[in-house]
């Protein structure tokens, strides 16, 4: 299966999750019957959380089935739809052929897989992670499960952040809890006063360039940069796995205070450095730590200069982190 990147010319956003997440909101779920039907049959839903219940046959190729949800979704004009992925179908492939759906309105596809599925993630990366992880942590207890509520909630209030089940993969929290502490520093160091070491990897600027950027917000910061790199928005909010209307919300506002997953989904497409990562998100008030989960699996992909949102989702995804966008 082509491995397919969500930032060419899809309206499309997806957000990866576990089966056993509740509270989950969606415009649509979808379900699977043995109904024989060559259409997707949909009715209004009385269960909490969605507005339409759909049903599909479940001898369907999953390809087809995700064109024909996707269609059905966007004539009834919705936004978001969650479709579980079949047993026999990686999470690699459902994401590949997600990708290959070309909606022409914004729409959110949550792809719901259980906890044992496939994802098809590079061997080099998977076992590269596992080390990169043994390095960091003094002691598996040590590690935080996740974000924080208020930092990996996502940027449009749609969905309640879902409550995870706890496993026993290996690099597994044995209790959840707060994750990527803000930096305790001063207020102005929060809001971009941050050390003159760090500024200096910005490429292409001057002295007095970096001088004049120091009190930036995060967003003049993420602006600043799209010029400087000679990206469209576009380019970036689609490699962010973020739609445009976020994008365009953060644009008009420059106080704009992202979530801290939203942060780092942009210091990734803009393909930052670790300085100038850890300068971007500290712009927002957060900080990488080494005691998160979450955090070193970023930290692990910036530093060896891999920026595929794609896989950093499947990297992300097998730890039971949140995933990047949505």
């Amino acid at each position: 299966m082509t491995k397919m990147s969500f930032y060419g010319l899809s309206a499309l956003t997806y957000q990866l999750i576990k089966n056993e997440i509740a509270d989950i909101y969606a415009d649509a779920v979808v379900r699977y019957a043995g109904t024989g039907s060559t259409e997707i049959a949909y009715v209004l839903s009385d269960e909490p959380g969605s507005r339409y219940i759909f049903t599909a046959d479940d001898k369907w190729a999953f390809d087809r089935l995700l064109n024909e949800c996707i269609k059905t979704a966007v004539q009834l004009g919705l936004y978001s739809i969650m479709i579980p992925v079949p047993d026999e179908v990686s999470v690699s492939d459902a994401l590949s052929l997600a990708g290959e759906s070309l909606p022409d309105r914004d729409l959110l596809v949550i792809l719901a897989a259980s906890e044992d599925h496939e994802t098809d993630l590079p061997e080099e990366i998977s076992s590269g992670i596992d080390e990169y992880l043994m390095s960091k942590l003094d002691s598996f207890e040590l590690m935080n499960f996740s974000l924080k509520d208020e930092e990996c909630s996502y940027e449009e209030p749609v969905y309640e952040e879902p409550v995870r089940k706890r496993s026993f993969k290996a690099f597994r929290a044995s209790e959840p809890c707060e994750s990527a502490a803000r930096y305790d520093k001063p207020d102005d160091y929060l809001m971009g006063s941050v050390p003159m070491a760090a500024m200096s990897a910005a490429a292409g600027m001057s002295l007095d360039e970096r001088v004049k950027h120091l009190s930036d917000t995060w967003q003049e910061t993420l602006l600043s940069i799209i010029d400087e790199k000679g990206y469209t928005d576009a380019e970036v909010y689609k490699k962010a796995n973020v739609d445009r209307k976020l994008f365009s919300k953060i644009r008009s506002n420059p106080s704009y205070q992202p979530k801290k997953i939203t942060a780092v989904a942009f210091a990734l497409a803009l393909e930052l450095n670790p300085d100038e990562s850890r300068d971007f998100i500290a712009r927002a008030g957060y900080a990488f730590s080494e005691s998160s989960v979450f955090d070193l699996i970023i930290m692990y992909f910036i530093e060896n200069k891999v920026f595929d949102i794609y896989q950093i989702n499947l990297a992300l995804f097998e730890h039971d982190q949140p995933t990047i966008g949505g």
